[in-house]
């Protein structure tokens, strides 16, 4: 999974990956922080046995069952959703999570997770409006389009030296149109535009 580990390396999120059996295949550092398991512990397990998330209403979510799971591995985008989820030693924590199925570039790992806490004045945001946010998708039309080749190329799991040598430019013009592209789409990482890709049906 070195590719993943690449894209999600820098990101502040929680970071996941299944295989089509909803078995965790990669994680990120920050994920094992927030549910507090060491390495020994997360991957080859099923992912609803690690995340164990609720809906706001104490519903039950993460099952065997669990419809995102199905979605995504029959490559199908799923729109954000909001889950409390219990780490084994923690406190229950309220979070967003993002998911997007991968490209079959990389092998095992079928689909995606990016896990955010939701912090006070989000959440109060939140529940002033009834509920998460939309996003407007209007705004990837802003995207040129070398900007929108690249967006594919970073889905892909290219880095940015391998982006630049795929499009013959320079390694400071790669990193110039991934910055522009992070602006236009309001995001942060890599990851974030990639989910924000997939959910707007962008690739």
């Amino acid at each position: 999974m070195a590719d993943l580990g690449e894209i999600f390396s820098r990101t502040s999120d929680a970071v996941f990956a299944i295989d089509g059996a909803c078995r965790i295949v990669y994680r990120n550092e920050i994920f094992a922080d927030l549910f507090q398991c060491p390495a020994s512990e997360g991957s080859g397990r099923a992912c609803y046995e690690v995340v164990c998330g609720r809906t706001l209403d104490g519903q039950v979510f993460c099952s065997p069952d669990c419809p995102v799971g199905k979605s995504l591995t029959n490559d199908h985008p799923v729109e954000n959703f909001d889950l409390i989820i219990s780490p084994a030693h923690g406190d229950s924590v309220w979070v967003s999570v993002g998911s997007f199925p991968l490209p079959k570039t990389f092998h095992r790992a079928v689909a995606v997770f990016l896990i955010r806490p939701i912090n006070v004045m989000h959440a109060l945001n939140r529940l002033a409006h009834g509920g998460p946010f939309k996003e407007n998708g209007e705004t990837a039309h802003r995207l040129t389009p070398r900007e929108r080749q690249i967006l594919k190329l970073l889905a892909e799991g290219h880095g940015t030296k391998e982006l630049a040598d795929v499009l013959h430019i320079s390694h400071i013009t790669a990193r110039n149109h991934i910055h522009n592209i992070f602006e236009k789409l309001d995001v942060h990482s890599r990851a974030g535009a990639v989910s924000f890709a997939y959910r707007n049906s962008l690739l």
